[in-house]
């Protein structure tokens, strides 16, 4: 149960550093997100999942993320 605790609290740390980052740099969070796009195209293309290989833009897909 404290290891469980303990990794909450890092998760924690970290959610609340992404947010300070992300409000310095407002720009941060599009640069994410076009990478995250770019990650899922050649994720699919490698993969060989050609109905994939386009992202679904300006749906908030979160995989991966966090």
């Amino acid at each position: 149960m404290i290891e469980d605790v303990e990794n909450i609290s890092v998760q924690l740390t970290w959610m609340a550093y992404d947010m300070v980052v992300q409000r310095t740099s407002p720009d941060l969070g599009d640069s994410i997100r076009r990478l995250e796009e770019e990650f899922l195209r050649c994720r699919a293309v490698i993969c060989g999942s050609p109905g994939e290989q386009e992202p679904n833009q300006g749906q908030g897909n979160d995989q991966g993320m966090g």
